[in-house]
């Protein structure tokens, strides 16, 4: 409804016919205008108040003038023309937006939360073009941000910029000053810094703040703090001091107006809270932090975090945990309830020597050591797996006729067997059994038989526990790495993704699980050639991990050296060597310098040093790290082939071509029987193989092996660098074998792979 007019309301504002008032704030009038010449439109003209143009106001008025005419954005509304009344009061005309508040048009059409995300993300963009233009809005609200429909779509329109601050430049010759005591902005949307009143301390991220407020309301059709039950004199303390609660949490406690506001959004109140409830409470809550420095650093990075959510990807956001250091004293102080469960874990893990740590990102192993946030059944869970124990090892007992030589994957056979027979009627104990036989298998790399016992314990978990338990995700990280192993990324990313978000809904997003699965992730995002995903996974990994499990962790370590391996990867030495030595010095302090861990970091090392050209320097560190693997682990074990692999490529690339061949086919010889010949790994030794082949005129050879990468690499997702390698290569040979036209149409296909690679990029 439109403000009532009365005779003050000018006839003419300059050349242009006042229609209506549209409305008035504390300082200025808007009104629907017509112009003529030299066009006949609707306009909105602006003018300061009769008796408000004291030298603040005046100042205030210019500056949102000015801050208007430097932008140029579709969704903010555009300045038209400027001028002074005729009794000296300045204007100015910017284009009629015919439109209403955003949170009234979502309610009036009924848009799902979905289509509210889209409205919001088009309205960051107009907010992120005024930043970049160095304007603050500082007052976004939804009385600020009309929706009208052109074409058919809904679009924000962005106006009121009369209290915008100028960043880094004057947008007036009038000081623009922020009296103290007087806070600037709509109390319900404000931000903790401007309700410090000092006006000292507002940059970017108070627009962040408020989009937090605006992107909260839209949800849950509230705001976070109700201002209207805060005293007067206590709002300043509450905007900067009190927590609101969680837009879920809030819309639980909405009584009987729940079911009308799920209505407007098209859903009922319990699918409304679980459709919050995780990444849109987390994205909200950093947008909304207290502390400026926890916010999201740029409007961009809160819409591309609401893009993720709607992309099923990971969100970067990190809800606050009001709990976090009573969990952490909770871990430190608690008494073994499944000291036997782990116990048993790890006789099994030490008798199969289960392979630990990354390298070449090979192995990305589960977070799946059995952690105490379990409930009062893992006692009967321990007490089983105890009495399995004894049971399964029997059948190495010298003393047990027919023991006889026995190994490794005939314990974990018997151990299924009577994981089914024994235990039946324990659901819980037989996942957690059926876990460490699979996950065995699995480091066995033994992925047929790992697979149905993962399985078994998935299926085992989400039937006694739900599909939402810690234990679920724990299943879903350890079939995710799996398929890790088995070179499907695409599948164990889905996998990942999962586990992560059962795990930060049920632990809460700070928890060690947590990083654990940030990890797996990450590793599995770099070896698809997305490392810009990667990174943030890795750094919030770190932040857990160092927090939680102390600066001397070794999971900390094996962080460190992932996210040392994107940057070294990405050519980015300076921020790899720092990552790989500190990496190295817990290592060896918590192991030892002679242990299989400690050479892990030696040999990523070594890999830098040679990326850098420094070969003489990377070849002790590669000579050292594989006597270490080789005395400790055995000469079949996958970590040989790393070995063998990194240093061939030392060699290939000095043209020691002689020296690099029998290396690579040591590497293929302990891979392609374990991995399979369509791993990504093994293709990727078969291309440097055939590289080594052609560049010594061995073209048969070469050719052959070209031809298995392709067809091992052909259609896999997050390939596409490796699969333009191989036909690159093949390409050059079919040059040098006069059959240019084939080389060709290879050609225009790595073109096209590279093309397609660039744009996703």
């Amino acid at each position: 409804m439109n403000p009532p007019e009365d005779a003050s309301t000018p006839s003419r504002i300059g050349p242009y016919r006042v229609l209506q008032l549209l409305g008035e704030g504390g300082m200025g009038e808007v009104y629907l205008a017509e112009q003529v010449k030299p066009v006949s439109r609707q306009v909105a003209v602006k003018v300061i108040k009769l008796g408000m143009d004291t030298k603040v106001v005046l100042a205030r008025f210019e500056a949102e003038r000015q801050a208007l005419a430097i932008m140029d954005h579709p969704s903010i509304a555009k300045v038209l023309d400027a001028g002074t009344t005729e009794d000296g009061r300045p204007y100015f005309v910017m284009e009629f937006v015919p439109g209403i508040p955003i949170t009234d048009y979502c309610d009036l059409h009924k848009l799902s939360t979905e289509e509210r995300l889209g409205l919001f993300i088009q309205l960051c963009g107009a907010v992120q073009h005024a930043h970049q233009k160095g304007v603050i809005h500082r007052d976004l609200k939804p009385s600020n941000v009309l929706v009208t429909v052109p074409d058919d779509h809904p679009a924000p329109k962005v106006i009121d910029f009369g209290i915008a601050k100028a960043m880094g430049y004057k947008l007036t010759d009038l000081t623009l000053h922020t009296q103290q005591g007087h806070p600037i902005g709509t109390p319900a949307y404000m931000s903790p810094e401007q309700a410090e009143m000092t006006g000292l301390d507002v940059d970017t991220r108070t627009d962040v703040y408020t989009l937090g407020v605006m992107l909260y309301e839209l949800l849950v059709g509230t705001v976070p703090i109700d201002i209207r039950q805060v005293p007067a004199t206590a709002l300043s303390v509450a905007l900067r001091e009190t927590d609101p609660p969680k837009p879920s949490d809030r819309f639980s406690t909405l009584g009987n107006h729940q079911r009308r506001i799920a209505e407007l959004r098209q859903t009922d109140p319990g699918a409304l809270r679980s459709r919050v409830r995780g990444d849109l409470d987390w994205i909200v809550m950093k947008a909304m932090e207290k502390t400026r420095t926890r916010r999201y650093e740029t409007v961009n990075e809160l819409a591309q975090d609401i893009r993720r959510h709607l992309s099923y990807e990971p969100v970067l956001a990190a809800a606050p945990s009001a709990s976090y250091r009573m969990r952490k004293f909770a871990r430190r102080h608690r008494l073994g309830v499944a000291t036997g469960t782990a116990a048993a874990v790890g006789l099994t893990g030490g008798f199969v020597l289960a392979t630990v740590g990354l390298v070449r990102a090979r192995d990305a192993e589960a977070e799946a050591a059995v952690q105490a946030e379990r409930a009062t059944t893992q006692t009967e869970t321990a007490r089983a797996a105890l009495t399995f124990m004894e049971r399964a090892f029997a059948v190495a007992d010298p003393n047990e006729p027919g023991s006889g030589e026995v190994t490794a994957r005939q314990i974990l056979e018997r151990g299924a067997e009577l994981i089914r027979t024994e235990l039946a009627g324990q659901p819980l104990a037989q996942a957690e059994l059926m876990t460490t036989i699979g996950n065995a298998f699995t480091n066995l790399s033994e992925m047929d038989e790992a697979r149905p016992r993962l399985e078994e314990a998935l299926a085992l978990r989400r039937t006694a526990l739900g599909p939402d338990h810690p234990d679920v995700a724990r299943s879903l990280n350890d079939l995710g790495v799996l398929y890790f192993r088995q070179g499907r990324l695409a599948e164990a990313d889905v996998l990942y993704r999962e586990a992560l978000d059962i795990a930060e809904r049920t632990l809460g997003p700070d928890h060690p699980e947590v990083a654990g699965k940030l990890n797996n992730l990450a590793v599995s995002l770099s070896n698809q050639g997305r490392a810009v995903e990667a990174i943030p996974l890795l750094e919030r990994t770190i932040a857990i991990w160092d927090d939680d499990l102390g600066p001397e962790d070794p999971k900390l370590a094996r962080a460190l050296n992932n996210l040392a391996e994107i940057y070294r990867e990405q050519g980015d030495f300076a921020e790899a060597l720092p990552l790989h030595t500190r990496s190295l010095s817990i290592r060896e302090r918590v192991y030892g310098p002679d242990h299989a861990e400690s050479a892990v970091s030696l040999h990523n090392l070594a890999n830098l040093y040679r990326d850098q050209g420094r070969y003489a320097d990377a070849e002790p560190f590669y000579r050292r790290s594989r006597t270490i693997w080789e005395e400790q682990l055995g000469p079949g074990h996958p970590r040989l082939s790393t070995s063998y692999f990194a240093a061939a490529e030392l060699y290939r690339r000095q043209g020691r071509d002689a020296e690099a061949e029998p290396l690579y086919l040591r590497s293929l010889a302990i891979d392609e029987p374990t991995l399979g010949a369509n791993h990504y790994l093994v293709a990727e030794t078969m291309i440097r193989l055939a590289h080594v082949y052609r560049e010594q005129g061995k073209f048969a050879d070469a050719e052959s092996l070209y031809e298995r990468a392709v067809t091992g690499l052909e259609g896999r997702p997050g390939q596409e660098a490796r699969l333009a390698e191989a036909l690159e290569g093949h390409a050059r040979l079919l040059r040098a074998t006069d059959r240019t036209d084939q080389a060709d149409a290879l050609d225009a296909r790595v073109r096209e792979l590279r093309t397609g690679a660039a744009s996703e990029g």
